[in-house]
């Protein structure tokens, strides 16, 4: 996922049942779900960034690094 996630994400689409036309494909679409999906765009969420749980469980808690081992 890490290396490619591109690919990942069409892979992914695929199992669904649900994959890309050739024409989201040139029109970035898998690109876009890419970027939305990344771990900077998820944590820079507003949702994400404020509240918690019923536990008091701060969202933002839910978020590490991101990288492969953490």
């Amino acid at each position: 996922m890490l290396h490619d996630p591109k690919a990942t994400v069409k892979k992914l689409a695929e199992f669904m049942g649900c994959g890309f036309s050739e024409e989201e494909e040139k029109g970035g679409v898998v690109d876009e779900i890419v970027k939305l999906c990344s771990l900077k765009e998820l944590k820079n969420m507003e949702v994400n960034r404020s509240g918690g749980n019923q536990a008091g469980v701060r969202n933002e808690a839910y978020f590490r690094k991101g990288s492969s081992g953490d």
